[in-house]
C-alpha cells in the first residue's frame, strides 16, 4: 500500500499570506463535498525550495478518490513517516526528510513549513506570526478578509492616482491641496490596515467554556510522546495538570501504535523507526486482525464514553469491547476469563486464568517467571518448619502440627492449584483447633505479662534498667517494624497480635514490650534454632532474677506453642496466605530478577 503524490505543478516559493490560505481551504472544502474524505489538516511548506501543499487523513485514500483534489496537493496518511515530522515540527522550522526514489535510492529534502491549519480546531498558523487565527465559519472568515483588502486596494490605487496628479501640478497651492488629501485617504489606509491586524482577535470565536473536545492535530511535544519508545518493552507515562492534552495524547499514541499503513510504511521504505522483527510484525498484525491489540480503562462511565466518541474520530476499530469502565471489566473477566476453583468460601479469592495469549515473546514470561518464583517460596515451607521434639507425652498441639507437616511432604512437585487445594484442607481440618490453642497461648502469655510487670513494680532497680533499655533502643524498633509493615502488607493480623489493649498500654507502658520479649524468650527456651538480639539478652539478664524459676512452667509452655504457630499460620485460608502480601512478593520478585540477571530490567 502506499500514497499517491499530486501531479500538480510546484507552486510558487512566494509566502502564502492568510487569504490565500483561508482561500485553499474553502475551494477545497467545496471540492470534496460528499466525497467521504475529511482532511484533519493542512500543511504548505517548502521542499527543497519547491512550494508544496500537504493535506492529512485520518485513513490511505484510494488515488481514485482523490483523482478531482490532486490540484490543491497532496493527500497522505497523518501517521505517515513525513506527516508525522510535520506535526512535531513548528511553523517557521524545518528538519530533513529522507525521500526515497523507484530506484531503491534516495536523497535527503530540507522541509520548511511555512503555516498550518488545523481544521477540526479551526486554527491557522503562519510563519513570522505571533498570533493564531481562530475561524468559525470559513467562508464568512474569507468573506471579511476580501472585503477588507477590496478597501484597502480602492485606497491604494487613490493614493497612487493623487501622487501621479501632484507630480503633474505646477503651483504650490494646487500641490498642497493634492497633498492634504493624500494624508486624508492615508490616515484612512492606516486605520484598514489596523483593521487588517485587528480582524485577528475580532475573528476568534470562543468555544464554550468546560467543553470537552477532542483535538485531531497535537502540538509538536505531544507528537514526540506519541511516538517515544514504539514497541520497545518500555513504558511511557504522561504526567501533566488538568487540560495539558494527556488523554488526548494517549489517543493519537493509540492509533499511532496500531495503525498498519504506518507500520507497513515504516517496513517497505525501511526506516526502521518501530525497531520490529519480521516475526514481531506478524504478531501485531494478528493481534490487530484479532482484536486484542489494545486496551483503554476509564474510572468512570462519562470519561469512558466521552473516549470512545475520541477513539471513533480516529477509527480506532471495536471500540465497545475495547473501552471500558475498570470495575464493569473485572466483573466481566471474572465472569467469562476466570475459572474459580473450589474453595471454602463462595466467593473464591483465588483465581486461575485460562488465557495466555502474549503479544511479544520478550515480554510474555513475565507472569510464568514470577509464577514460579511465588509458588517457590511456598515449596520451601518444609525446610523452614521447626524441627518437633516427639520423645514423651505428645500433646494434641504436637499431633496437630506432625499431621500438618505430613500434608508438606511432597510440597517441592506441587503447582498453583495443589496449593490451593492443600491450605482449603488445612482450613477446613485444624483452622478452629489452632484458633483454640493460639488463644489459649496469647491468655497465658498475657498474665504472665502482667505478674512480671507487678514484680518490676516492687524492682524499681530493674524497672528503671528495663526502660532505659527500651528507650535506647526505641528508634531501632521503629525502623524494624516499619520495614515489617512495608514487608507484610496483609489485610489479616496475626492472632498473637493485639494482646494489650491501648487502655493497658497507657495504664502500664511495659507491658507490650514485656509481652513481645516473653514470645522470643519462650521460644529460644524451647527451640534450638532460635536465638535472642542482643537487646532481648540485655532484658533477660535483667528479668530473668526478678523471675526466678517460678513461672518454667508457664514458660515451656508459651515456648512450645510458639513452635506450634509456625505450623498453625498455614491453617488461616487461601487468602491470608496467597493473596495477602502479594505486592510485597512481588517487590522481592523484583530484587531477585534485578540481582541476580542484570539486563533483566531492560526487559520489563
Amino acid at each position: 500500500m502506499c500514497y499517491r503524490y499530486s501531479v500538480a505543478p510546484n507552486r510558487k516559493t512566494m509566502k502564502e499570506d492568510l487569504i490565500e490560505i483561508v482561500n485553499a481551504l474553502d475551494s477545497c472544502a467545496k471540492a470534496r463535498s460528499g466525497s467521504g474524505i475529511v482532511p484533519v489538516a493542512r500543511v504548505h511548506c517548502l521542499d527543497n525550495g519547491a512550494g508544496k501543499t500537504y493535506w492529512f487523513t485520518n485513513r490511505l485514500h484510494h488515488p481514485r478518490e482523490l483523482s478531482s483534489l490532486y490540484k490543491f496537493g497532496n493527500f497522505v496518511p497523518r501517521y505517515s513517516d513525513l506527516a508525522i515530522k510535520m506535526q512535531k515540527s513548528k511553523v517557521g522550522t524545518s528538519f530533513p526528510h529522507y525521500k526515497r526514489n523507484n530506484i531503491g535510492g534516495g536523497e535527503t529534502h530540507t522541509i520548511l513549513l511555512e503555516n498550518q491549519s488545523d481544521l477540526q480546531n479551526q486554527t491557522i498558523s503562519i510563519a513570522g506570526d505571533e498570533l493564531t487565527y481562530q475561524y468559525r465559519n470559513i467562508q464568512e472568515f474569507l468573506q471579511e478578509l476580501r472585503r477588507n483588502r477590496e478597501d484597502i486596494k480602492d485606497i491604494e490605487s487613490k493614493i497612487a492616482e493623487l501622487e501621479n496628479q501632484r507630480k503633474e501640478k505646477k503651483t504650490p497651492q494646487e500641490k498642497a491641496q493634492i497633498t492634504n488629501s493624500i494624508k486624508k485617504y492615508q490616515v484612512e489606509y492606516r486605520i484598514l490596515t489596523q483593521q487588517q491586524e485587528d480582524l485577528k482577535n475580532i475573528t476568534i470565536y470562543i468555544r464554550k467554556q468546560g467543553e470537552m473536545r477532542y483535538s485531531y492535530i497535537v502540538d509538536p511535544i505531544q507528537t514526540g510522546i506519541m511516538e517515544k519508545h514504539l514497541y520497545d518493552g518500555k513504558t511511557v507515562v504522561i504526567k501533566g495538570g488538568p487540560g495539558t492534552g494527556k488523554t488526548t495524547t494517549m489517543i493519537h499514541r493509540l492509533a499511532y501504535l496500531t495503525n498498519t499503513f504506518a507500520i507497513d510504511e515504516d517496513e517497505k521504505n525501511k526506516l526502521n523507526k518501530y525497531k520490529l522483527t519480521s516475526l514481531q510484525r506478524k504478531q501485531l498484525r494478528d493481534a490487530i486482525k484479532a482484536k486484542r491489540d489494545w486496551m483503554f480503562f476509564s474510572p468512570s462511565q462519562m470519561l469512558k464514553d466521552y473516549l470512545s466518541n475520541a477513539m471513533k474520530k480516529e477509527d480506532l476499530a471495536d471500540i465497545s469491547e475495547k473501552v471500558w469502565n475498570w470495575k464493569d471489566y473485572c466483573r466481566m473477566i471474572l465472569q467469562n476469563n476466570y475459572h474459580l476453583l473450589e474453595t471454602k468460601e463462595t466467593n473464591a479469592p483465588f483465581k486461575v486464568c485460562y488465557s495466555t495469549d502474549t503479544l511479544f515473546y520478550q515480554n510474555s514470561d513475565i507472569i510464568n517467571v514470577f509464577k514460579n518464583f511465588y509458588l517457590d517460596e511456598f515449596r520451601k515451607i518444609k525446610a523452614h518448619l521447626p524441627q518437633l521434639n516427639t520423645e514423651g507425652q505428645i500433646f494434641a498441639w504436637m499431633s496437630i502440627a506432625i499431621n500438618i507437616r505430613k500434608r508438606f511432604e511432597d510440597i517441592d512437585k506441587y503447582d498453583l492449584a495443589h496449593f490451593v487445594s492443600l491450605f482449603n484442607t488445612l482450613e477446613s481440618v485444624y483452622s478452629s483447633d489452632c484458633k483454640r490453642l493460639l488463644d489459649e497461648r496469647n491468655k497465658i502469655l498475657s498474665e504472665l505479662a502482667e505478674k512480671i510487670c507487678l514484680l518490676l513494680d516492687d524492682n524499681n532497680e530493674a524497672k528503671t534498667e528495663i526502660k532505659d533499655i527500651l528507650e535506647l533502643s526505641s528508634e531501632e524498633v521503629m525502623e524494624e517494624e516499619s520495614e515489617v509493615e512495608e514487608l507484610d502488607d496483609s489485610d489479616d493480623t496475626e492472632e498473637t497480635d493485639g494482646l494489650t489493649s491501648n487502655n493497658q498500654k497507657k495504664l502500664n507502658p511495659l507491658l507490650d514490650p514485656i509481652q513481645k520479649w516473653l514470645k522470643s524468650y519462650c521460644y529460644y527456651k524451647v527451640s534450638t534454632e532460635k536465638d535472642l538480639s542482643d537487646e532481648q539478652k540485655i532484658i533477660a539478664d535483667i528479668l530473668l532474677p526478678v523471675i526466678g524459676d517460678k513461672y518454667d512452667g508457664e514458660i515451656k509452655k508459651i515456648g512450645e506453642l510458639m513452635i506450634f504457630e509456625q505450623y498453625a499460620q498455614y491453617t488461616r485460608g487461601i487468602r491470608a496466605i496467597m493473596l495477602n502480601g502479594m505486592p510485597a512478593r512481588y517487590k522481592r520478585f523484583r530484587t531477585f530478577r534485578i540481582t541476580c540477571i542484570p539486563t533483566w530490567n531492560q526487559l520489563y
